[in-house]
């Protein structure tokens, strides 16, 4: 689910050349990855906060590469 979201960010921002996108999304990763909690409500946390985490991991290691 979030692998397909993330090409859709970048498909929506395809004006944008790459290296200015890969520096502005890993801006945007890094705030939520430095979140003490992701998720506002205690359900989202224990459902979703350690996938959520995973997935920012992931992205923002492709993006650095």
């Amino acid at each position: 689910m979030f692998d397909p979201y993330e090409a859709d960010v970048r498909a929506e921002y395809a004006f944008v050349p790459d290296e200015p996108f890969r520096a502005g999304r890993l801006r945007i990763l890094k705030s939520f990855a430095e979140r003490e909690t992701i998720y506002s409500t205690e359900a989202g946390q224990k459902r979703s906060d350690e996938q959520a985490r995973a997935n920012l991991a992931r992205s923002m290691a492709q993006l650095s590469m």
